[in-house]
């Protein structure tokens, strides 16, 4: 039936805008073929006729058009401010780094499982690659906000499901 393969499109339209918030086709090329940018496309059109989400170029360095929920819009028009701490593990959908923007003091690594990034508000403040045995910080030693960079490593160590018994740093900003 062509209409239930239009509102299946919609649904994992829909789904997908869940999950990142804006959505482009670079962002859906590593996503199922079910979920990819020829799959969705169409019906994300459709969406933005019905006023349901709306196209633009949200954000520089991602291939356009660029989609996203209405109230998505209006939380990118208010901007990110503080610098509340917070993370991503580098297998996370939510974890968009790698697709072009400023880099900023540190450089983001690759999307790989064992890889996290620390956040103070926008800014990229600590990367831990290998499990933690890696980490790149952009705060000095007696910063206020070092001990919410390091909260990956805290959560490796502390988590309730399959926490490791101990992370062992080999390199500090590439120093032993």
């Amino acid at each position: 039936d062509p209409l239930a393969v239009e509102e299946l499109a919609m649904d994992r339209a829909r789904l997908l805008l869940a999950r990142y918030g804006v959505v482009c086709r670079d962002m859906l090329g590593r996503e199922a073929a079910a979920l990819g940018w020829l799959a969705v496309f169409r019906a994300l059109r459709r969406m933005e006729l019905s006023g349901e989400v709306v196209s633009g170029a949200f954000f520089a360095g991602l291939s356009g058009p660029q989609f996203a929920q209405a109230e998505a819009v209006r939380l990118l028009a208010g901007g990110l401010g503080g610098d509340a701490p917070w993370w991503l593990a580098g297998r996370d959908p939510a974890a968009l780094w790698g697709f072009g923007g400023g880099e900023g003091e540190i450089t983001l690594p690759r999307r790989l499982a064992g890889t996290f990034v620390a956040f103070a508000g926008p800014r990229p403040v600590g990367v831990f690659e290998a499990g933690g045995g890696r980490i790149r910080l952009a705060l000095a030693p007696d910063d206020a906000g070092l001990p919410a960079a390091l909260s990956p490593v805290v959560d490796l160590h502390g988590r309730r499901v399959s926490p490791l018994p101990r992370v062992a740093v080999a390199t500090r900003n590439g120093e032993p």
